[in-house]
């Protein structure tokens, strides 16, 4: 493999990837591993070319555990970080219908584990096909939504230069979300149905009826505040319109014009608001200077 260290001896670099392939494999619904090698050869003969065996375990035992070790983290991992998806499904069944085949498509390529689910919600989109597709790929976003609003860096925002600077050039600054602050639009209260699920074990859920979820159009946000916590807040439906513009990155001069061009009947007040938004947005800080 090129990523070899070029002066690695050979028979090194031949037990490193017979072990990486042996590891990666996906163990069985009872968590044993794989009896035959990618090789064909049983993994009770072939074992032994590679380990010597232990006081109590044979080479093939040995290997199994770090077999089982390397599986269990990796979803785990995914278990906490998709505690929404996992309750929809429960343990088992998600590892078999996402988990092993996720992972095997993409597996780790970070030292920092929390990746390794980044891309689940689209996997989801593209592979999982189903009456309820739709509401377990925005429960992944969702899931996802957490993890990146703890994890992501926050940009100053800057007021004390935005007080001083003239209000032209203030108005004309283009502007953007925080990287830490998601936007949500649901056709059901999926932050409530995610609330009162995580309220119990994956477990609990396997014995008991899920919570209503509610038919509910709801818009908003997911994201860190001032003390570091993570947590959500319930948007206006004309009050998200506005904002969401604020993703790719728009002055509040371009944003207003914007809005001047709205008809529809959510809009009817919202000149009237945006004063209150843009305070609660600027003290909030959900909102920083766009590169």
């Amino acid at each position: 493999m090129s990523s070899f260290d070029q002066n690695l001896p050979p028979t090194l670099q031949k037990v490193q990837q017979w072990f990486g392939s042996i590891i990666t494999r996906p163990i069985d619904f009872n968590n044993q591993m794989n009896p035959i090698s990618p090789s064909g050869m049983p993994m009770e003969i072939e074992a032994c070319q590679f380990i010597v065996p232990g006081p109590i375990l044979k080479p093939d035992q040995r290997i199994q555990i770090y077999n089982q070790q390397y599986w269990w983290r990796l979803l785990n991992t995914l278990h906490e970080l998709f505690p929404l998806v996992v309750r929809l499904f429960g343990y088992q069944s998600f590892n078999q219908t996402f988990g092993f085949p996720y992972l095997v498509q993409y597996p780790p390529a970070h030292w920092a584990l929390h990746t390794i689910g980044n891309r689940l919600p689209a996997y989801i989109s593209q592979n999982y096909q189903s009456d309820d597709s739709q509401l377990v790929y925005e429960a992944a976003l969702l899931d996802c939504a957490f993890t990146h609003a703890f994890l992501a860096q926050h940009l100053p925002t800057d007021l004390q230069a935005l007080a001083q600077g003239e209000l032209a050039n203030v108005l004309a600054l283009p502007l953007k979300l925080q990287p830490h602050f998601f936007l949500f639009e649901f056709h059901y209260d999926l932050l409530n149905f995610r609330s009162a699920l995580l309220s119990e074990t994956p477990e609990f859920w396997i014995e008991n009826d899920f919570p209503e979820l509610k038919t509910l159009p709801t818009y908003c946000a997911v994201y860190r505040n001032k003390f570091n916590i993570v947590t959500t807040e319930i948007l206006a439906e004309d009050e998200f319109r506005f904002l969401k513009l604020f993703e790719a990155g728009i002055s509040i001069d371009e944003a207003c014009e914007w809005l001047d061009e709205q008809t529809g009947p959510i809009f009817t007040e919202s000149h009237e608001a945006l004063q209150h938004w843009f305070h609660k947005w600027f003290a909030q800080e959900w909102l920083s200077k766009a590169d």
